[in-house]
């Protein structure tokens, strides 16, 4: 391994994402659950975003790839957003 695929691979790896499972068992339980469906979310996302970073240390096209995921990292939090902060306002304000 040469000194580029090592100083790629320290990036990506330094790219990963963590997920603060503590701060979300918090509050999970100061919600009584319901912040529950946004730590699965953050969760999955993290778990996707890494695993494709795994598959891609080795990979010379990852730069154009990894702008194409992001675009779609984008739409799940949107969505996500919508259906657990935007959604309950808009049936509570119907009701």
């Amino acid at each position: 391994m040469n000194t580029t695929d090592m100083n790629t691979a320290m990036f990506l790896e330094m790219r990963k994402k963590k997920v603060n499972h503590i701060l979300h068992l918090i509050l999970t339980c100061c919600t009584m659950g319901l912040w529950l469906i946004v730590w699965i979310g953050v969760s999955m996302s993290a778990s996707s975003f890494n695993a494709n970073i795994e598959s891609n240390i080795s990979d010379p096209d990852y730069g154009r790839r990894q702008a194409e995921r992001s675009k779609s990292h984008t739409k799940f939090t949107y969505w996500l957003l919508f259906i657990v902060v935007l959604l309950p306002i808009l049936i509570s304000a119907l009701v």
